[in-house]
């Protein structure tokens, strides 16, 4: 089962309704180039995600959400790439940083890898990515 962007949010969506001090909101724009699918608050901190479940290039990132998660962070906010590999046995937090840094790796880095394998084999794949996903999201809030 490849589990599409939409399906990713609507987890995220799932989890948010049994979680107090968290708000999600899924932006659809057609107007603002490279702005990220879900802006987020938990417990008070607020980021920005964008979702990939896919490979590429950068992993399918744009130049313009690129640009527009460079500029975000120069400015001070906070902003994630939630990366579902591609055999969807990981989700990778990653983010962008300016291409004259350091890195290896001059836009998407990776900064942690939350393993959603569960150890319960009768385990649904949905139930391992919505279980991972929390941890992920409860890990970017604390970044």
């Amino acid at each position: 089962m490849k589990i599409t962007e939409s399906k990713v949010w609507s987890y995220i969506n799932q989890i948010q309704k049994q979680k107090k001090g968290w708000h999600f909101i899924r932006i659809e724009s057609n107007t603002i180039n490279g702005i990220p699918d879900i802006n987020g608050v938990v417990n008070g901190k607020e980021f920005w995600i964008e979702l990939k479940c896919n490979r590429g290039n950068n992993i399918g990132l744009s130049k313009y959400q690129l640009l527009w998660h460079s500029k975000r962070i120069q400015s001070g906010g906070k902003t994630f790439i939630l990366h579902l590999t591609e055999k969807q046995e990981h989700i990778e937090i990653l983010e962008v940083r300016d291409s004259r840094s350091r890195s290896r790796f001059p836009f998407a880095v990776r900064i942690s890898l939350v393993s959603y394998a569960s150890s319960q084999p009768s385990c649904t794949p949905g139930t391992r990515v919505r279980f991972g996903l929390e941890k992920a999201v409860n890990l970017m809030s604390r970044m």
